[in-house]
């Protein structure tokens, strides 16, 4: 199976590998523009994307004129698909700053789904068999069009394959998450029917 994650994702997802295995240490700078467009054969818009997400994910601080370096990554709180969840950090009241209101961000998100293997560490968390089948969907939550959050989920297609979720951004979910769309009194979950 190829790889169908868009471009930057596959090259932030390289970088924070590194980052996490320790090649690229906190401190230590993240290979320029020319060094990535020339490494992943990428334009300069996905190179700078891909950048950005590290950097909205906490694992990258930008110093003017000098580069993008490994920064010691702080938690952050967590972004729900719902805006107007209480545990969001974009859930509060319109803010406040010293000239009046400041207008909520524009919220969305984007996700790619890929049908793949379960890997060791997926597979336990799952309770399946490594190399069982799974899709692997890879969100990028956005404010303002700007990359705020990453997140993925990964559904094991044993239990979700020939429904309505197999993969969730699709279907008559897409968009809501199968909890918006499935009454309590149906099967108690968006998945196939308990037998």
């Amino acid at each position: 199976m190829g790889d169908t994650r868009p471009v930057y994702q596959r090259i932030a997802d390289d970088l924070r590998q590194q980052i996490d295995e320790g090649a690229l240490a906190v401190g230590a700078r993240i290979p320029s523009r020319a060094e990535l467009k020339r490494t992943y054969a990428a334009s300069d818009q996905t190179v700078d994307r891909a950048v950005r997400v590290l950097k909205a994910a906490g694992y990258a601080r930008g110093q003017f004129g000098r580069g993008v370096f490994v920064s010691d990554r702080m938690p952050i709180g967590a972004l729900v698909r719902s805006t107007g969840a209480v545990d969001s950090p974009l859930a509060a009241d319109i803010a406040m700053d010293g000239d009046g209101p400041v207008p909520e961000p524009s919220l969305a998100w984007e996700a790619a789904s890929t049908v793949t293997v379960a890997p060791p560490q997926i597979a336990a968390r799952l309770a399946v068999n490594t190399g069982d089948r799974v899709v692997c969907t890879q969100y990028e939550y956005l404010a303002d069009c700007r990359p705020l959050q990453l997140s993925t989920s990964w559904e094991p297609l044993a239990l979700t394959e020939g429904t309505d979720i197999a993969f969730p951004e699709e279907g008559p979910f897409a968009r809501r998450g199968c909890a918006a769309g499935t009454p309590p009194s149906a099967s108690g979950s968006c998945g196939p029917p308990r037998r």
